[in-house]
């Protein structure tokens, strides 16, 4: 129960840390300050550990289970960030309480605001891309994010393409 409480008293300390940074100025570059925020968490973490009687096998199960959270949490928040196709088309029939949306309502909020477009400046804003002239082109980090998605999806039989 005890490393339990360790991971959930973490992870706590760094949400609260976000939540507060966003309501007093939200980053351009998200991803990176969460990164930063529940990263610094875990590092004054580990500074203190020794002092404050925890065990290596708790220290470990601590770990295992925080950096994958935190992850997940990073990767959920970008998803949310981003305007998610999915989660546009889940929140606004449900803001219908029942009655639903045609395919047709749901092609026009797209219309104004495509979720292509969204991402693409996303990316340009975190160096993913550049843009020469009309065309995009990954920069190094943009390779390197683009190889770690193509290993994980053979490892995970997905099949790539949309």
């Amino acid at each position: 129960m005890r490393i339990f409480f360790l991971c959930f008293g973490l992870f706590l300390v760094a949400f609260m840390i976000h939540i507060a940074w966003w309501r007093i100025k939200t980053p351009t570059i998200q991803r990176k300050v969460l990164l930063a925020i529940f990263g610094g968490v875990f590092c004054v973490f580990l500074a203190i550990s020794g002092t404050a009687g925890i065990s290596m096998p708790e220290l470990v199960t601590v770990t295992l289970f925080y950096i994958p959270s935190t992850f997940a949490y990073i990767a959920f928040h970008t998803a949310i960030e981003a305007d998610s196709p999915s989660m546009v088309i889940a929140t606004k029939i449900a803001e219908t309480k029942g009655v639903g949306l045609t395919k047709a309502e749901l092609d026009s909020i797209f219309a104004d605001a495509s979720p292509v477009e969204q991402r693409i400046e996303a990316m340009l804003l975190e160096g993913m891309v550049t843009q020469h002239g009309s065309k995009l082109q990954l920069t190094g980090k943009g390779r390197a994010l683009a190889r770690l998605l193509r290993i994980v999806a053979k490892v995970a039989g997905i099949r790539l393409g949309g």
